[in-house]
This record gives structure tokens, C-alpha cells and sequence, in this order.
């Protein structure tokens, strides 16, 4: 059991600032400095000058995770500015369905049945399928029609 009269120290001031509580201006000094190849225990220096002291081993740590964050944004960068990718090719259960069974779900969605409908329908008719496919056909089936529409063709039917 502790001694009730010992007293209580506060505890030490901190020496260092976290990187996290330098301001902005200063995290922009020491990344001008170490990009321009001074060393970590120069831009230690130099903090402690500014009155805000950072270990040598906290801008250590800074710099491999700002260089880890630029490396990966430019990786980032080359991944999504390729031009034009080859759309995936899709694969709908209902392509495997005879013709007359794929004339009568295209007029049962544009008629407004629901999928949970439909694919009961064809599962009585010995097609089973499920909803989410039926779902993913409906999707494309839309974007085909509203395609469609857009280039002017009024052949399609109405819903």
C-alpha cells in the first residue's frame, strides 16, 4: 500500500513536440530541408532554434512516411490515368436461357415486374436463377435501352 503522505511530483515538462503539434509552417521548413539533402540532425537543429525541438528519430519517422505517402500517390496516379481500359466481359446466367425465355424476361422487367417475380417465374419454368442475377441483367438491360434512346433510335418498346 502506498505511503499516503508521499508527495506527488508532477510530471517532467516535455522536451520535444510531437510532429503532429508542430505548426504547419514549420512541417513545411523541415520537408523544404530535407528535400534539399540536409541532414536529420541539421533540420534537429534547426527546430530547436525554432523553439519547437523534434527529436532526430521523429523526423526520421516523417520523412519515410511522407516519402511512402508520394510514392504511393504516384503509383495512384499512373493507375488511374490509363487511358481507356478494356471493359471486363460479362457473363449473365439469362444468356444461357433459351431465346423465347430472354424475349420474356425483357418484357417482363420493361413491364415492371418485380426481380423477385421474375425469377420465381422461370424457377417454376425449370430455369433457376436468382434475384441478384436477375438484378444484374435488369441493370444492363437499362443501360442498353437508355443507350438506345439517347442515339435516337424509338424502335424500342415502351415501359
Amino acid at each position: 500500500m502506498p505511503n499516503k503522505e508521499a508527495k506527488i511530483f508532477p510530471m517532467p515538462r516535455r522536451r520535444h513536440f510531437a510532429l503532429d503539434r508542430i505548426p504547419a509552417r514549420y512541417l513545411v521548413k523541415i520537408r523544404k530541408m530535407l528535400e534539399s539533402g540536409r541532414t536529420y540532425r541539421d533540420v534537429s537543429e534547426a527546430t530547436r532554434a525554432w523553439d519547437c525541438y523534434v527529436p532526430i528519430s521523429s523526423i526520421c519517422r516523417y520523412w519515410l512516411h511522407a516519402r511512402r505517402v508520394d510514392q504511393r500517390a504516384k503509383q495512384l496516379a499512373h493507375v488511374t490515368s490509363v487511358p481507356d481500359r478494356v471493359p471486363r466481359r460479362k457473363h449473365f446466367r439469362v444468356d444461357e436461357f433459351p431465346p423465347a425465355t430472354k424475349v420474356f424476361i425483357d418484357q417482363a422487367l420493361r413491364s415492371g415486374l418485380t426481380y423477385r417475380e421474375i425469377a420465381s417465374h422461370l424457377g417454376a419454368a425449370g430455369y433457376p436463377i436468382g434475384i441478384a442475377s436477375v438484378c444484374r441483367y435488369a441493370q444492363t438491360l437499362r443501360q442498353k435501352d437508355e443507350d438506345a434512346l439517347i442515339q435516337g433510335n424509338t424502335a424500342l418498346p415502351q415501359r
